[in-house]
């Protein structure tokens, strides 16, 4: 998986199909629309998705 490209991080001892690790958002708004994208929400600044 190229990390850059896809602009997202992977948790330790990761396999392919877990979910990755997603910047977090710049605004709140931002926060917000990703409740309808199919994010995982751990918090509201840290969230994951499948790829």
């Amino acid at each position: 998986m190229n990390h850059d490209a896809n602009s997202v991080a992977t948790p330790e001892n990761w396999k392919e199909g877990d979910e990755v690790i997603v910047p977090p958002p710049y605004t709140v708004e931002d926060a917000i629309g990703r409740k309808d994208k199919g994010y995982n929400y751990v918090d509201w600044y840290f969230s994951k998705k499948s790829l």
